[in-house]
């Protein structure tokens, strides 16, 4: 598992830190030291949500936690995007002897390219548009010669 793409963390039922990969400590270094044998799940999120590491969540520990925990118990997978730019997609899994498995997925690729089909849709839109139309046949009517692309 430490050579997987994927940062994984596993908690006991008791909610103690178990184990983590390589990626996951890279992906959390700020928390990365608290990842020891039997730390709490609970002070190791503490500890990060309160760092400022994600800006929503500032001044808003407790209700951030409370939704992150909606959501895990839902099955939902989160996005959120870190202030270095990065998007990590949360994926946590309750196991049936009450032990946690979280997944954390790096998608910054998939969302640069989400951004760029955005862009391109938004780009095409406005080059159909009626406005776009009206500027070309006026330089094509002052004009003998006319480019298309």
């Amino acid at each position: 598992m430490d050579n997987a793409p994927e940062g994984i963390v596993l908690y006991d039922a008791e909610g103690r830190f178990d184990y983590t990969n390589k990626r996951y400590r890279e992906l959390f270094h700020e928390i990365s030291h608290l990842l020891k044998p039997g730390a709490r799940r609970d002070d190791v999120r503490d500890a990060f949500y309160s760092a400022g590491t994600i800006p929503a969540v500032i001044g808003q520990v407790a209700e951030f936690k409370a939704e992150m925990e909606r959501q895990r118990k839902a099955g939902e997978r989160p996005e959120r995007q870190h202030p270095n730019g990065i998007w990590i997609q949360y994926s946590d899994h309750n196991m049936p002897d009450g032990s946690i498995v979280s997944i954390r997925t790096d998608i910054t690729g998939i969302k640069k390219r989400e951004e760029q089909l955005r862009q391109a849709q938004k780009w095409k839109r406005s080059a159909n548009s009626p406005a776009a139309w009206r500027t070309t046949s006026t330089i094509c009517s002052r004009s003998s010669l006319a480019i298309w692309n």
